[in-house]
């Protein structure tokens, strides 16, 4: 059973389950796996999702890591875009490493871009 249709049995099947998505994740394990990341997330029970988290990633000897020291990637963007489509989860958490050498830069233009996919897809929505 894949990690797909086993998140869809759990949901369907045997309970009420709310989910978190980590859109890095599922870029990264889509990397590795050779799979197409669009396909994954439409592939997923969407109605369920009432959060995303959104980090960095890096490669590694032809391997992708999860990495909070790094700003996402354009992929992620892509695919919370393509998830806000259909989904209106209720938070999104950017993971990145708050150490001091972060840049807050990288976090204010980051907020900027989830914001403005938000705003483009969910026009009712008040911005703060």
């Amino acid at each position: 059973m894949s990690q797909v249709e086993f998140i869809n049995a759990l949901c369907e099947h045997r309970s009420e389950a709310r989910l978190l998505l980590d859109l890095s994740h599922l870029a990264i394990t889509c990397s590795n796996l050779s799979l197409d990341p669009f396909e994954t997330l439409i592939a997923l029970p969407l109605d369920r999702v009432v959060e995303v988290h959104v980090s960095g990633a890096r490669e590694e000897d032809g391997m992708v890591w999860d990495d909070h020291t790094l700003p996402a990637p354009a992929l992620v963007f892509e695919l919370f875009d393509r998830l806000m489509t259909v989904a209106q989860p209720k938070a999104v958490t950017l993971e990145y490493n708050w150490d001091a050498a972060f840049p807050v830069e990288a976090v204010i233009r980051d907020v900027g871009r989830l914001r403005q996919i938000i705003a483009d897809r969910l026009p009712e929505v008040t911005r703060l």
